[in-house]
């Protein structure tokens, strides 16, 4: 399941509505543009004043055109994306299980410096504590997308771990693109605080 979100403020926003506002207002500029462009020749042509039909059909058309290809970028996009957090999820349930944490992991590169270490003492606790990471199923994305020229795409990926010990807890991963870049992992929310393990 797939929720996507333009509000920050998004709990009492319809998501149909929401994706719908966000094309119409990421191709209002791309409108704006096309009316302005085409009235600037029509004006400097000696066609003042008066109206044209063919100058109304003209717009509407490169609006349809522009909006047609707003919806068929931001598919894309988000299609891409997931299929991106996918992978991340998947090699973290690999690197989890083979790999020493003091050493680093891979998914945890793209993270703020400040934060890997907490995130690898969490995951080290849990290697301790949980041994193998038997299962990670996500069970939904929510996407939160912020900006126009300067867009921002926050992905927070809700999945649920199941451990060699039998115990199951939810893992909030939160990503975010800028402009379509590259995928970074802003960092891993685990639902239970493990304290009894010293590592």
């Amino acid at each position: 399941m797939i929720k996507i979100y333009f509000f920050k403020r998004c709990n009492n926003f319809n998501e149909n509505i929401s994706m719908a506002s966000y094309i119409l207002i990421s191709a209002l500029s791309a409108f704006l543009a096309i009316i302005v462009v085409i009235g600037a020749i029509y004006y400097f042509n000696g066609a003042r004043g008066h109206y044209d039909g063919g100058y109304t059909l003209k717009v509407l058309k490169l609006i349809f055109i522009s909006g047609f290809f707003a919806i068929l970028y931001s598919s894309v996009t988000f299609y891409f994306d997931k299929r991106k957090v996918k992978g991340v999820i998947n090699e973290f349930k690999h690197e989890y299980n083979n790999m020493d944490c003091d050493k680093g992991m891979c998914v945890t590169r793209s993270m703020d410096e400040k934060s890997i270490p907490d995130t690898l003492k969490e995951i080290k606790k849990r290697q301790v504590h949980d041994r193998e990471l038997r299962e990670l199923n996500i069970q939904s994305i929510s996407v939160t997308v912020t900006g126009i020229n300067m867009r921002r795409m926050e992905y927070r990926v809700f999945c649920i771990s199941m451990y060699s010990s039998e115990r199951s807890e939810n893992i909030y991963f939160n990503f975010y693109t800028i402009n379509s870049g590259d995928l970074m992992l802003r960092n891993i929310e685990y639902s239970v605080d493990i304290v009894q393990v010293e590592v």
